[in-house]
């Protein structure tokens, strides 16, 4: 299908003995990278797209382990940022005229800090206050379902604080699943097959937590230990609520200990993109048809990570 629409994605987990991308770098200092996306266009009809609206999601900037430093978009064009439903995630809103048998190409930048993190060692930085979406079943994260309130219970009864019930909620995938590379399939599939990959050992993690009343999201991140070009993200992760913060927690990378994350700490060769059930990208077309789209209009974004240096 050329034309992609909001929601189609399809996500691919991070080999745990991938060749480290550009392993030089020690990732136990903090480090500059850019994440860019290079948008591509075209319109091969006979049609003019005016008002042409492209939405692409900004990497997430009150992460515990990076910051956006800035935004480089070196085109006369203007771009509004918006906020996602979710309430922490942000996208960009560009709107371009695409004249007929032509295409746009446009490179955005994003230039972040990315940062080693040990709740243990280092102050967690408060947050606002848990969104209840946090704490509602999603789509992966069946975290009303009775398999999962039944191992809820089951923690909930051997162990009486939050962080105790958060670990044996972060073990749990750890313990239960199989590991094997698949297609998104969520937390109760998980379960009943006993199989998943980074997606279900996070939507595990998630959807106890949730069961528990801890709020607790999802995480689409870019693991560039493996790589620098990806056309989506390409792990999954989670962050949970504890003590007034959200810490990031990786179920799956922790079965590695050497590739420095697991449940509250983690190395810099992430660069998460986005929390929760927001996208990564959308666009519209006003004045055509479904059927124009589907025959002329292809919207290709990729995405790539370079290293920029150590900070000063």
């Amino acid at each position: 299908m050329k034309f992609r629409t909001l929601g189609l994605l399809l996500w691919f987990c991070a080999s745990l003995l991938a060749t480290p991308f550009q392993a030089a770098a020690d990732t136990t200092k903090d480090r500059l990278v850019t994440l860019s996306a290079t948008l591509n266009v075209k319109n091969t009809g006979d049609v003019p797209l005016n008002s042409y609206i492209q939405r692409l999601t900004i990497p997430a900037d009150d992460h515990a382990q990076q910051r956006l430093l800035r935004i480089a978009y070196p085109y006369p064009d203007s771009y509004a940022i918006r906020p996602h439903k979710n309430g922490v995630d942000s996208y960009m809103q560009f709107k371009w005229d695409i004249p007929p048998h032509s295409q746009l190409i446009r490179k955005i930048d994003f230039h972040l800090r990315v940062t080693p993190f040990d709740h243990k060692q280092k102050p967690i930085t408060r947050s606002a206050k848990a969104s209840s979406n946090f704490l509602a079943p999603s789509e992966y994260v069946e975290s009303d379902s009775t398999e999962i309130q039944t191992i809820a219970q089951q923690i909930r009864a051997a162990h009486t604080t939050p962080l105790q019930q958060l670990l044996a909620a972060f073990q749990y995938p750890q313990n239960s699943l199989r590991y094997k590379q698949m297609e998104n399939r969520g937390a109760l599939f998980a379960l009943h097959s006993g199989t998943g990959d980074c997606t279900e050992y996070a939507a595990i993690f998630v959807a106890l937590s949730r069961a528990l009343g801890i709020p607790a999201r999802m995480t689409s991140e870019f693991n560039f230990a493996e790589s620098g070009a990806f056309t989506l993200p390409n792990h999954h992760a989670a962050e949970a609520y504890l003590d007034g913060a959200w810490i990031p927690v990786d179920p799956n990378l922790a079965l590695q200990p050497s590739l420095g994350y697991g449940f509250g700490y983690g190395a810099a060769t992430k660069v998460i993109l986005k929390r929760g059930d927001s996208w990564t990208w959308s666009n519209s077309i006003p004045g055509t048809s479904r059927a124009y789209r589907d025959q002329h209009v292809t919207v290709d974004i990729f995405w790539s990570i370079s290293n920029t240096g150590l900070p000063n």
